[in-house]
């Protein structure tokens, strides 16, 4: 019988032989069922010992690389054992295996046959799962997984509405998904799981999203004017887009100028301040949720009025028994036109004024005064917001009328015959 050897190794183990045959009569078997199964980062072997007279006392592994053009089978390992676990390996490469039986005195078998493995596995599950919720829909996005040594094709999107029950609801080749034709408020699980040609990994952490729109438009808005101010008052929009109203933006303008004002809350009024009396203001409203502003509503237009100032330049003319007053119109007007000025008048400069009069015009005549009494005015004027404050006051001290002539004899002839009467009275009396 010829031998055919390639050598043997300073430790005593033959080098694989070409020839099955090569073995002597006194080396062991080779072993059985030599198997191979690649995993992530290794590849796990597995083997019987051999039948026979001569005992295997260990094992010689061999490996040979695929990917590499010019491989070679090399020796990796010496075991007792009937596995062995090779974690010199690269995923996404195919290797081939031997292994030779050794007795007691290193005499090697013949190889076995060959077992052929990959390393890898499928993919790690895939990480940083987001999602966002839109008008009936929701995306979602995530992190590629490690490959586990072969490329991924594919990601299986899962979804359950409510409870724990999963349901394959699509697939991409990308890191995103779009999952459309959903109930805008309603909440949806997502869970996504990598494929790659080994299979399909384990699912992602779950993440929630709630499909939803921004709100409708208000209705119903309402203002009303106030000094320097407006009141606005509307209603909650009647679709809140799957997600609660959380405040409401008012849109103001003034003639070119126009400024947004956030209410801060879900009430449905709010007061506007520091406006300017006598403009022209237009008002609109929008509900604000998670998915953003809405549209506004209709603007509703209003004038923002006051009463007026106080009138200017007040004065008091005295006359026979009578006062006359005039003064200018007041230096704003509120926004709204004057119609009518009330005369309030009192006989103490401390106060107690009461009305004596309204009038249109900016001239009022006191009449019947009595002469010698010091008289004192204010005067406010008004517009369709009501009576503004009463002006400084004024007075005047009207005087009596003028004694006719004859009225003058009579009370002279009364008085001599007062005072002959006095002195004839005091004659007798002496």
């Amino acid at each position: 019988m010829i031998l055919i050897i390639s050598g043997m190794t300073l430790t005593g183990l033959s080098f694989l032989s070409n020839d099955a045959s090569a073995a002597p009569v006194w080396a062991p078997l080779p072993p059985n069922d030599l198997t191979a199964v690649g995993d992530y980062g290794k590849i796990t072997l597995n083997w019987q010992a051999p039948s026979g007279n001569i005992t295997a006392k260990s094992y010689a592994v061999y490996r040979f690389d695929y990917n590499y053009y010019y491989a070679a089978w090399s020796f990796i390992v010496k075991t007792s054992n009937t596995y062995f676990v090779d974690t010199g390996v690269s995923n996404g490469r195919e290797y081939g295996y031997r292994v030779t039986a050794l007795s007691g005195n290193n005499t090697a078998s013949d190889a076995s046959t060959v077992a052929r493995a990959e390393a890898g596995s499928v993919p790690l599950a895939p990480f940083n799962l987001v999602g966002q919720g839109y008008d009936e829909r929701a995306y979602l996005s995530w992190s590629a997984p490690d490959n586990g040594g072969f490329s991924i094709y594919r990601y299986n999107i899962y979804r359950a509405n409510n409870t724990n029950s999963y349901t394959l609801v699509g697939s991409t080749a990308g890191n995103s998904y779009n999952d459309y034709n959903l109930i805008n408020g309603h909440k949806y699980n997502y869970q996504v799981a990598a494929v790659n040609e080994l299979g399909t990994s384990s699912r992602s952490a779950s993440v929630m999203v709630t499909p939803m729109t921004t709100p409708s438009v208000p209705g119903g808005l309402m203002v009303f004017y106030s000094n320097a101010s407006a009141y606005l008052m509307w209603n909650a929009p009647l679709d809140d887009g799957g997600s609660r109203v959380i405040e409401y933006t008012i849109q103001c303008r003034v003639q070119n100028r126009v400024w947004n004002i956030d209410t801060g809350s879900a009430v449905t009024e709010f007061w506007v301040e520091n406006l300017v009396n006598g403009y022209g203001y237009e008002f609109t409203v929008a509900a604000v949720n998670a998915a953003g502003r809405g549209d506004y509503s209709l603007p509703v237009r209003c004038e923002v009025l006051t009463v007026p100032t106080p009138v200017a330049n007040l004065n008091a003319y005295a006359d026979e028994e009578s006062a006359v007053l005039t003064w200018n119109l007041p230096a704003y007007d509120g926004g709204s036109p004057v119609t009518h000025y009330a005369v309030y008048r009192s006989t103490s400069a401390n106060g107690g004024y009461s009305l004596i009069g309204v009038t249109n015009v900016t001239l009022y005549v006191d009449l019947g005064l009595e002469g010698g009494t010091k008289y004192y005015y204010r005067v406010a004027s008004g517009n369709a917001m009501g009576l503004g404050e009463m002006s400084e006051q004024v007075s005047t001290e009207p005087s009596d009328p003028p004694v006719p002539w004859v009225a003058i004899v009579i009370i002279a002839s009364v008085m001599a015959a007062m005072v002959v009467g006095v002195v004839l009275q005091w004659r007798k009396k002496a």
